[in-house]
This record gives C-alpha cells, structure tokens and sequence, in this order.
C-alpha cells in the first residue's frame, strides 16, 4: 500500500468488517482492512511487516469466544505477532473489545414492546465468562504503544444489552453478534474521542 499519511490498518474477522463504518468516520486518515476467518494475523504478516511504519495505527477486531481457553491462547498468539511487527516499527496498537452477542437473531425482537427483550443479554455475566481473556488483555496493554478500546459500555445500558443502541430505536445488531451500519457510525464519535487522547487522529 502507498501512502504519504499516517495509516490505520484494521485487522481481524468479520467483526472488524462490520465494525469499518465507524473506524472511517472517527479519523481523517487512510483506513486499510483486511478481514478473514478467525482473524489470523499470520496469513498477512509479511504483507503488514512491508508496509507498516511508525506513524501507523494496527487495529485488532475479532469475535471474542467466552470460556474458552484455546481461544483465549490463539487471541494471544496473534496479538503478539501484531505488537512485534508495530514495536519493532514504533507503531501503534489498538485492541477494540467485542460488545456481547444477543440471545437470539434481532428480527425475532424488533416487534417485542417489553424491554428488556428476548434477545437482550447481561454484560456482567458475559464479562464474567470472558475473564481469562479480560485479565490477559489488561495486563498486554499495559506496554507502551498498546491501547485498548472496550465497545460493551457503549452498548449496554444498566448491564444489560439489547437489539437497539441505548436510548435509540436504532438496531444495533444485523444478526446475534455484527453491527449494523448505523450502530458503528454511533460509535464512531466515542472512537474519535480516544483516538485523540492516544494521540492519533
């Protein structure tokens, strides 16, 4: 990729592909995505460790997977391998958490009058099956030049997350766990704002 700008490269699964809108809206910069199953960072390493440099933001969106270890072991693996090409350029790293999947598929809720719904989902609990991965990840971005972004808040209203963004009647999901589009440009602002304070926008 040619470019005479800072660039941000946003890498992971499907997730980070629906979470693209609001990544765009929230800076000025160039933003380059590469999203395939499973987010695995090795399928392009060599492609990032050409292009990427130090006034260069590598973004890592991926589906989070509670109570498993095993993914708990491949996030780690392939976050390592992103901070060792963005440490050894003086680049950035910004891991963005996963908000919790709903119960069921949105439609199945969209024309329910009782709130909560049938799909919501409660962020405590979900925090509490993700909390080898939270732990892991807490530690991780202690290092410098490792920021992380956590979506659920921004999701979640009174611990519980629902088929519309809080306080809206905006969809917030297309299926149990992708973004609609609107929902990621709502992030978008609160994305900008820590852009900022870690520098980069």
């Amino acid at each position: 990729v040619k470019k005479e700008a800072p660039t941000i490269y946003s890498i992971g699964d499907s997730h980070a592909e629906s979470l693209k809108p609001g990544l765009i809206a929230a800076t000025s910069k160039q933003v380059v995505t590469a999203s395939f199953e499973l987010g695995i960072v090795q399928l392009i390493e060599k492609d990032l460790r050409q292009v990427v440099q130090s006034s260069d933001l590598v973004v890592y969106v991926r589906k989070f997977e509670p109570g498993s270890f095993e993914f708990v072991e491949e996030y780690g693996r392939n976050v390592q391998m992103l901070f060792d090409i963005t440490r050894g350029v003086g680049a950035k790293l910004l891991l963005i958490g996963d908000p919790p999947a709903l119960e069921m598929q949105p439609e199945t809720c969209m024309a329910q009058t009782r709130r909560p719904t049938a799909c919501a989902t409660n962020r405590s609990v979900r925090q509490q099956q993700l909390a080898d991965l939270i732990t892991w990840m807490d530690a991780f971005s202690r290092q410098d030049g490792v920021y992380f972004f956590e979506l659920s808040p921004l999701f979640c209203a009174d611990d519980i997350c629902d088929v519309y963004v809080p306080g809206t009647t905006t969809p917030s999901h297309v299926d149990h766990d992708h973004y609609t589009a609107s929902s990621a440009i709502y992030v978008s602002p609160f994305l900008c704002s820590f852009l900022r304070r870690i520098g980069f926008q």
